[in-house]
C-alpha cells in the first residue's frame, strides 16, 4: 500500500475493516507508518439491518 501511495500522493485512505465501529479514526490512524498517517481521511458509515433483514454487507451498498 505505501508503494501506492508513494506514487499517487494525492490519494486518500477511508477505512472501511469492522474495526472502524470499536476503535477511534486516532487508533486507526496511528497504525500507519507516520508519513502515511495524514492519508486516512475517515471511515465508512456503519449500517443497521432492522429485524428480519440479512446481509450486512450488502446493506453498506
Amino acid at each position: 500500500m505505501e508503494k501506492l501511495l508513494d506514487k499517487c500522493p494525492s490519494m486518500v485512505i477511508v477505512i472501511s475493516s469492522s474495526w472502524r465501529e470499536c476503535a477511534s479514526i486516532t487508533y486507526l490512524k496511528s497504525l500507519f507508518r507516520l508519513p502515511y498517517r495524514d492519508k486516512v481521511i475517515g471511515a465508512t458509515d456503519s449500517v443497521y439491518l432492522k429485524p428480519n433483514q440479512s446481509g450486512v454487507r450488502a446493506a453498506e451498498c
